[in-house]
């Protein structure tokens, strides 16, 4: 993995390349989405005005080739779980 140091550089090279990844690379360092799921994101799931994301569906690769898929709900389930005992 690498360090703090090593993804602002890359971060830097990217935006002054203006490389069209750079608003995916910048969204994964700075939020921790993964990688599928960023590729996942669309307008309809994003709130630009209040800062916020729907992460609905992934991205992912498969031996059937690129495929779009809903996003795994265990940990939705663990939350629940949390809220109810708090």
């Amino acid at each position: 993995m690498p360090n703090v140091q090593t993804v602002r550089l890359m971060l830097e090279a990217a935006r002054d390349a203006m490389h069209p990844l750079f608003p995916a690379l910048r969204l994964i360092a700075y939020s921790g989405v993964r990688r599928g799921e960023c590729l996942g994101l669309t307008w309809e799931t994003t709130d630009l005005d209040n800062g916020a994301l729907v992460i609905m569906r992934s991205v992912v690769r498969t031996q059937q080739g690129i495929i779009v898929v809903p996003t795994k709900t265990d940990t939705v389930a663990v939350l629940r779980a949390h809220k109810v005992k708090q």
